[in-house]
């Protein structure tokens, strides 16, 4: 476990990207339960306007939304916070064009056990989030 994660005042910030309503109310109940806090975004459009508002350790995103695609909106994240990772989350079979986009980011593929994520997001949790402002 990380170390900066025991201390009683810090909670990881999490912004979920996803238009699918049944998907962002699991990831918001999860990321509840594992005691993170969270905003959510249901296009790419409120994900740029949430961004430069708040400090985030890490970005849930589906790769489809309405408005973009979570690669091209990746592309406008890493512009603005080029050491936030990112947790892509699709059903399909994106993973290759993905990976190359940035060796911080990781792909899971729907349906997904939340251990899954969990695990994940502990990975991608090495740091407080103040430490990602470029």
């Amino acid at each position: 476990m990380n170390s900066y994660k025991n201390e009683k005042t810090y909670k990881p910030r999490v912004l979920i990207v996803d238009d699918n309503v049944i998907s962002y109310r699991l990831l918001e109940w999860w990321c509840k339960k594992w005691g993170y806090d969270y905003d959510v975004a249901t296009n790419g459009k409120e994900a740029m306007e949430l961004l430069p508002n708040k400090v985030y350790d890490v970005v849930l995103m589906d790769i489809l939304l309405p408005d973009t695609n979570g690669v091209d909106l990746r592309k406008k994240i890493l512009a603005q916070r080029p050491l936030l990772p990112v947790i892509f989350q699709s059903g399909y079979a994106q993973h290759e064009k993905i990976e190359r986009l940035n060796p911080l980011d990781s792909y899971l593929r729907k349906p997904f056990l939340p251990e899954e994520l969990h695990v994940t997001m502990d990975a991608k949790l090495t740091r407080p989030a103040l430490m990602q402002i470029a």
